[in-house]
């Protein structure tokens, strides 16, 4: 059971780190507020620490080059779904031509 604190906007009693359902007020904190800027920070993090330890060793290149390519594999995954639009003509082109057979 989570305890129990007045909103600091409106004073309505709330769950600890929620948002106020009366006024909106956000009590959360700023990692879990800001899902995306805390994933690009340790990563960012990390390819620092990556690059530094293999500058130091004399191994940057392969290193520059196995983190762009990740990076470029997780671009690619979480690219949304769209269609384009001479996807689109094409099929509505194609339903109608089998409508006419």
């Amino acid at each position: 059971m989570s305890k129990l604190i007045k909103c600091k906007a409106c004073g309505k009693e709330i769950a600890k780190r929620s948002i106020c359902s009366n006024c909106g007020k956000d009590h959360r904190n700023f990692f879990v507020r800001h899902k995306i800027l805390t994933v690009l920070a340790l990563l960012s993090m990390v390819i620092v620490g990556l690059l530094t330890n293999a500058y130091t060793l004399g191994q940057s290149v392969p290193v520059i080059l196995v983190i762009l390519a990740a990076l470029g594999y997780f671009v690619d995954m979480v690219k949304p779904n769209k269609v384009r639009v001479s996807d689109k003509s094409t099929s509505t082109i194609n339903a109608d031509s089998s409508k006419l057979k």
